[in-house]
């Protein structure tokens, strides 16, 4: 029975507490016991509750703390006795009231053996004196078994009292009331015992000498069964207790304060599966509420303003790239310029000098400053999202949190820039000085541009995309404007050199030229930023202020003429993307303007643009311009085509399932949503035909997907009655077939052949230089040759004037010489043959003149970098401030 489970557990506890682990040989067999035994209370608890069900005994329960609170009010020592005979004298006996506090007692065991295995604090009083208490496996283990245990019970008490409040929810939940305060103390213990742990076997020695707990988590590697599985569960348990008991502990302000402390030090750690809990316990802590009187609502926003704060202050004290006011500068940090700073803001402060004044390995300052910006990222999202244990928290005391949406654009237009600010100023620099740390900063252009760049723009778009999710598209509608010009120049600093020349011509005066940029082939990054242009397309659709139709009757010329708006011009990015994967000479042209990615990563890429173009056929349905729908139709068209004829191409990206999947899909949303001028669409058939080939693929999605596509173009084709009106459609002379596909492509292949020619040319050029460098040297080493062997020198009484011009293949010399003596105003014909023999016999002069040629090339290829830091400029993609006022 449950009961006696629950004896045996704290029997076979006590039993571990007595034995030791090398010189007993029943451990091991008392060790399985247990183990196997919290596993199967884990199972049992998860599913049926502490009391399993069991109505009469949560009754009793209930009934005896009735009772007890009764004879408490009362505040005599034997009122409880006198409620409990009365009580007695009313049913039977006084041996039902005893029975009662009996099975109560007995239920109440298993919070005996919880608190027993977790540490208490005198084990971490010995731990920072310096004693020998390292946690082994079997402890980490147990540890991990009980507060598993404990979520189990928590979340099943939530889980009742959510939907029926039934009688064992809550006298399961006055059960763990009564222990619940304990338990998280000792949750607390063994948070910072595993913190202490860490260190002694990392860093042995110096935490006090100037590394504080935070500082110290930053360097080291945690154990996976020791440390990171003990960490997980003990703050999944903290956080399930602060979410069932809510307010009701918010007279314990120290428990509180030390979650927190302990939450912020292990936003720092390297392992990010302990930065998701420790992010999601601290999403969890406002509501406990209570801490200087303040509400749920006020801590709430008091914690988003912190994290946000510390976000830029890192960003700003490690690598102040540019200077703009957008990212919630430290200007705003509570308690940054009183006397009296958050815990937020301390332990950030502690972490920058840490940085500063520890660290002068360069690698390892990289590693906590992505690490800790990581941490802090990690906790934007989840206090947005408020998904603590994974579930959206639709909490009511949260009902009145204010958000500023202006400080989290700013923070997210930061990090979506921080690539092209890299390179920008990897450029700006000097090559002698790109090693070094730039100005008020702890790393170098080089190591921020090349090591770390993407990875932190991936940073703001989880920021973003969390916000679009926690907030909605109808909250967000006033910046509706900003967020779209942040996707869009996302995906502009993320596309190819060809698609972005292709699709949207109007950036070629921003990014045009720079070839020695590299942090845009990266195909994984690419997909990301699409994945946020779906995002805000699925949450505010069309950008456009006028209809469609008024886009069908326009004779405007070009295909930059297609997109007018920004969200536009981010949807004709994707085409390009989805296009440029799909072509069969994608894969032909060698090593030129390589991107970043295996296969797998193309797949992703393609998926994504497939999708974002599915979610604009949706969303935006009439709304979207003509242009653009036949642009999005065309792309479609081709993807249906190629994938119809997968079996006679060598693109084997198509035989990837999510590939035809994501195709298929978006061949229905073009089927399924009518043209802006009201008439359907021309893929029917084309749909049909390659669903039709896919029926019976051997992979359940990609049939599932071509059945649905089959059906729908069964509906689609049903006759129907002949219409009152038959109208024509107008055919645009002007637009040059702007949405046909394959000029498309073949303008895309165009424009790299250009780019490549240009790149032979460039190489070309610099070969000939060389050419020409070694025919010089060559000659000079001739001359050098032929001076040593005959030993001639220039008369004294001549003055000789060398001359050198350069021709696109040699050098020639040429020398005159006029005497001094006067009346001599030529020279015979001898004499002047001796004359030029010994002019280019003589090699001083060349000499002189090569380096003084060498040295003023070198000037003018510095002065030249110099006034071309100008085109290295950042683009003004990401200006926009305030809500966008229309009319």
């Amino acid at each position: 029975t449950n009961s006696s489970n629950c004896r045996r557990l704290l029997n076979l506890i006590r039993s571990l507490e007595k034995k030791e682990k090398d010189h007993d040989e029943t451990y091991e067999g008392v060790m399985q016991d247990t183990v196997e035994l919290l596993n199967h209370l884990i199972a049992l608890y998860s599913c049926h509750g502490l009391l399993v069900g069991n109505a009469q005994k949560a009754e009793n329960i209930l009934a005896t703390q009735s009772q007890t609170m009764d004879g408490g009010r009362r505040g005599n020592k034997k009122g409880n006795k006198v409620n409990i005979s009365k009580a007695a004298s009313n049913d039977h006996d006084l041996s039902i009231v005893a029975r009662q506090q009996e099975s109560s007692e007995d239920e109440s065991l298993i919070f005996t053996a919880v608190l027993r295995v977790l540490p208490p604090t005198a084990n971490l009083e010995s731990s920072k004196e310096g004693n020998n208490s390292k946690l082994d496996n079997d402890q980490a283990l147990l540890i991990s078994l009980v507060s598993e245990l404990c979520v189990a019970i928590t979340q099943r008490i939530i889980q009742e009292m959510d939907t029926t409040e039934s009688t064992c929810a809550v006298a399961e939940y006055e059960l763990l009331a009564q222990f619940g305060k304990q338990i998280l103390a000792g949750l607390v213990t063994t948070m910072q015992l595993v913190a202490l742990d860490i260190v002694a076997r990392n860093l042995p020695g110096k935490l006090g000498a100037g590394y504080s707990m935070e500082c110290c988590l930053t360097l080291v590697r945690l154990c996976d069964l020791v440390h990171i599985q003990t960490l997980n569960s003990a703050m999944k348990a903290a956080g399930s207790l602060v979410t069932l008991f809510g307010t009701k502990l918010s007279r314990s302000t120290s428990l509180l304060l030390d979650l927190h402390t302990q939450s912020l030090r292990f936003l720092t750690v390297s392992d990010s599966s302990v930065q998701e809990s420790a992010a999601r316990l601290l999403s969890l802590l406002p509501l406990a509420g209570g801490v200087d009187r303040k509400s749920p609502s006020d801590l709430w926003n008091i914690q988003v303003s912190d994290i946000l704060s510390a976000l830029s202050r890192v960003l700003e004290a490690v690598a102040p790239l540019a200077n703009n006011n957008n990212s919630g500068s430290v200007e705003g940090f509570p308690g940054r310029d009183s006397t009296t700073k958050t815990p937020t803001a301390t332990m950030v402060d502690n972490w920058v000098h840490f940085v500063r004044r520890k660290l002068s390995d360069e690698s390892a300052r990289l590693k906590c400053f992505y690490q800790f910006t990581r941490g802090l990222t990690k906790a934007i999202c989840c206090l947005l999202l408020q998904e603590g244990l994974g579930n959206p928290a639709s909490n009511a005391s949260l009902v009145d949190v204010e958000v500023d949406i202006q400080r989290i654009l700013g923070v997210v237009e930061s990090l979506v820039s921080f690539p092209l600010s890299a390179e920008t100023v990897y450029y700006k620099t000097k090559k002698r000085l790109r090693d070094e740390v730039v100005d008020n900063g702890l790393l170098s252009p080089r190591v921020i541009a090349t090591q770390i760049a993407n990875s932190i723009k991936e940073l703001g778009h989880d920021i973003l995309d969390c916000s679009l999710a926690a907030m909605g598209g109808p909250t967000l509608l006033p910046y509706a404007r900003r967020i779209i010009r942040i996707c869009y120049a996302s995906i502009l600093t993320s596309c190819s050199g060809p698609v972005r020349k292709i699709m949207d011509p109007s950036s070629v005066a921003q990014l045009e030229g720079k070839k020695r940029r590299w942090l845009h082939l990266s195909i994984a990054m690419r997909a990301r930023s699409i994945k946020s242009v779906e995002s805000i397309i699925a949450a505010f659709g069309s950008d456009n202020s006028g209809s469609g139709a008024s886009f069908f009757v326009s004779r405007l010329s070009g295909r930059s003429a297609t997109a007018s708006t920004d969200g536009e011009r981010a949807i004709a990015l994707v085409v390009g993307c989805f296009v440029e994967q799909i072509s069969t000479k994608k894969t032909a042209m060698g090593d030129f303007d390589v991107d970043w990615g295996n296969y797998e990563d193309r797949m992703h890429l393609i998926v994504a643009s497939s999708n974002c173009l599915s979610t604009s056929m949706m969303s935006c349905g009439g709304y979207l311009p003509f242009k653009m729908h036949s642009l999005i139709e065309s792309a479609a068209k081709t993807a249906l085509s190629v994938l119809n004829k997968a079996h006679q191409t060598p693109l084997q990206i198509l035989t990837w399932a999510p590939v035809k999947i994501s195709i298929l899909q978006l061949g229905r949303n073009c089927v399924a949503t009518p043209c802006p001028d009201g008439a359907s669409s021309l893929l029917v058939e084309l749909l049909a035909a390659t669903a039709k080939g896919l029926e019976n693929d051997m992979d359940l999605g990609v049939s599932l997907a071509a059945k649905s596509a089959l059906r729908l173009c069964d509906t689609v084709c049903v006759p129907r009655a002949p219409a009152l009106l038959y109208i024509s459609r107008a055919v645009d002379s002007s637009s040059n077939n702007q949405g046909d596909i394959s000029s498309l492509a073949k303008d895309l292949e165009f424009a790299r052949d250009e780019a490549k020619q240009a790149k032979l040319r460039a190489e070309e050029a610099d070969a000939s230089q060389r050419e020409q460098a070694k025919a010089k040297r060559r000659l000079r080493d001739e001359t050098r040759q032929e001076k040593s062997s005959n030993g001639k020198k220039l008369p004294s009484n001549k003055k000789i004037r060398t001359q050198l011009t350069k021709d696109e293949d040699s050098f020639t010399i040429d020398a005159a010489a006029k005497l001094e003596k006067p009346g001599n105003s030529a020279l015979g014909e001898e004499e002047e043959r001796v004359l030029r023999q010994e002019a280019e016999e003589d090699t001083s002069l060349p000499e002189v003149s090569d380096k003084v040629e060498v040295r003023n090339n070198k000037e003018a290829k510095e002065q030249g970098a110099e006034e071309g830091e100008e085109d290295d400029g950042l683009p003004e993609i990401f200006a926009g401030d305030g809500p966008d006022v229309s009319d």
